[in-house]
């Protein structure tokens, strides 16, 4: 049974992970600040962005699977701004420098990344070569992966999956969904920015996929579906959970409440995933009402 490490292990998308992993009879380590609430996984509070990893818990440990980052959405005060790198990038060294330190090797290194790689994408159709954008997530993401890749001068092979926005029972439908029911769902500015979406679901199995495909290197995109406009993903919303109707939010109101996060809300990616089609990976759930609709038969089926 090999041994994995999952950081952040304890949030929206890492404990569906775990229990995946455990299924498939992995032994699961969870490094979190937040407990986890799966009691079959071996849990370590370890605030690892300023904290090192004992030899103890790295000891046998066959990948890594790091997913550790706080959240982007809210207001971004400068304080908030140096957690956002500091959760990502700093987490990201210090898991080396653990093993480093613990003269251990994993065979397998899988991090977490972002489409926000790209910053505005436009209309531009965005593969996993296309430049990185300049805005502040952009430049995170740029650092994020470059941390990553440290781990192949240790003989490490790393994978990086630039994530879309996350459906499920959290991360942004959970946010768009408090906002519906107070009214005030709605697109940002005028809704034609492009919103690459993936179901948790395929989430989960693009990380296991690049855990077990040996053949794996690199940076992958994990959007999927055909590329839509952020007004048709609001709208798809709108009418699968039931609201009256979606509203236009002008740009200067989601600058005067979100600040500078305002910024990604209103610019999109018009993501190209066909490096991980090509790879081998098939998506369960490639048409957003449908995505959605599974989404609310499961988690939230008492709307």
């Amino acid at each position: 049974m090999k041994k994995i490490i999952i950081t952040g292990g304890s949030g929206f998308v890492g404990s569906i992970l775990s229990e995946r992993l455990l299924e498939k009879g992995y032994v699961v380590s969870v490094i979190d600040i937040v407990p986890s609430k799966n009691e079959k996984v071996h849990f370590y509070t370890i605030a690892l962005h300023r904290e090192l990893i004992s030899k103890e818990i790295l000891d046998g440990v066959y990948g890594i699977i790091h997913l550790a980052g706080a959240p982007i959405s809210g207001k971004w005060t400068k304080e908030y701004k140096k957690l956002l790198r500091d959760s990502r990038i700093e987490t990201t060294k210090n898991l080396r420098l653990s093993f480093e330190k613990a003269a251990l090797t994993p065979e397998v290194f899988v991090s977490a990344s972002a489409v926000g790689f790209y910053g505005n994408g436009k209309d531009i159709a965005l593969d996993e070569n296309a430049s990185p954008g300049n805005d502040f997530l952009a430049q995170i993401c740029v650092d994020w992966e470059k941390e990553a890749f440290s781990f192949e001068k240790m003989g490490t092979r790393v994978v990086a999956l630039r994530t879309a926005h996350v459906l499920g029972r959290g991360g942004i439908l959970s946010e768009m969904l408090k906002l519906f029911k107070l009214g005030l769902g709605g697109y940002f500015g005028n809704g034609t920015q492009y919103m690459p979406w993936v179901h948790v679901e395929d989430l989960v199995s693009q990380y296991i996929f690049a855990l077990e495909n040996k053949k794996m290197t690199g940076v992958y995109n994990t959007a999927t579906g055909t590329p839509l406009s952020q007004k048709t993903f609001m709208r798809s919303i709108q009418k699968v959970f039931g609201f009256f109707w979606t509203l236009p939010i002008p740009a200067f109101i989601a600058q005067m409440v979100k600040g500078e996060f305002a910024h990604a809300l209103l610019g999109g990616q018009k993501i190209d995933s066909t490096k991980i089609k090509k790879a081998g990976f098939t998506f369960a759930f490639d048409d957003l009402h449908s995505a959605l609709s599974d989404i609310k038969k499961k988690y939230y089926s008492k709307h």
